[in-house]
């Protein structure tokens, strides 16, 4: 049985390829921040900053070093000198993404459910978040029903919500939507606090189906597979966590075919009865 539910996350794919994905979880990017972001508070000779963002899990490629700011005292070529580092660091953007049609049907998409257990999910709004992977995307939250509390009704938590643990949905085992194969996968080790996102790389997992769908998953953790392996619809993937821009345990997920968005629609004959 599914709910659905207003919550937040966002996971956004601006460009699709093997080595040109690009995730972000609302304001957080996985791609190459520019210059001044990336090394702002740096220390000079820190190698953090130029090194390379983007595809989760594809390590830096001799990133350089910072080296402090430019010393040149002349003021025109203090400009000329910062626009060339500007342009070098900058990074290279993905064509726009086509944003789900204003007229006539949205194309769906059929999904296995993520969970054995009750949950809901929050739809995101077509053009709420332009990117494939947000567009249309969802926030999925498990529920839970302690018959002997009064009153008796659905909750997302036990008691008060301020553990990971007092939630229902923590470290539940997530299922395949579908018969994929996994593109992309990074793991983010730091844990939030419920009501405290970190501006952090979400944990996540990008699937290809045969027909080039692609599905991407983030809050993950204790992934239980691996880049190139296969895996079947409602097959475990991993467990619900809460990290990067997540606010409490949940799962976000989005579907895209080339740079469509597509509407997920959860296939209710393969869900558990209740």
């Amino acid at each position: 049985m599914a709910h659905v539910r207003a919550t937040a996350a966002a996971l956004r794919p601006a460009a699709v390829g093997p080595l040109s994905v690009r995730l972000a979880l609302h304001t957080q990017v996985w791609e190459t921040p520019r210059l001044a972001d990336h090394c702002r508070g740096a220390r000079v000779g820190d190698a953090p900053c130029g090194k390379s963002g983007g595809l989760p899990g594809v390590q830096a490629r001799g990133g350089p070093r910072y080296l402090g700011p430019p010393r040149i005292r002349d003021a025109p070529m203090r400009n000329l000198a910062l626009l060339l580092l500007a342009c070098a660091f900058a990074p290279v953007r993905a064509e726009p993404p086509v944003p789900a049609p204003t007229e006539g049907p949205i194309e769906q998409v059929l999904a296995h459910p993520l969970f054995q257990v009750p949950y809901m999910c929050s739809e995101h709004a077509a053009g709420e978040l332009p990117y494939p992977g947000d567009d249309l995307g969802q926030d999925c939250m498990v529920t839970g029903l302690d018959e002997d509390a009064s009153p008796g009704f659905f909750r997302l938590y036990r008691t008060d919500g301020l553990s990971n643990e007092d939630w229902y949905g923590w470290n539940q085992p997530v299922h395949s939507p579908c018969d994929c194969e996994v593109v992309q996968l990074h793991v983010n080790p730091q844990t939030n606090l419920p009501g405290q996102p970190h501006q952090s790389r979400a944990s996540g997992v990008v699937l290809k189906a045969a027909d080039g769908t692609m599905f991407a998953l983030a809050h993950l953790q204790g992934f239980l597979v691996e880049e190139g392996a296969r895996v079947k619809a409602g097959e475990r993937i991993g467990f619900v966590g809460n990290n990067g821009y997540a606010r409490a345990p949940h799962v976000h997920i989005g579907a895209w075919r080339g740079k469509q968005a597509l509407q997920l629609r959860w296939d209710q004959r393969a869900m558990t009865a209740h």
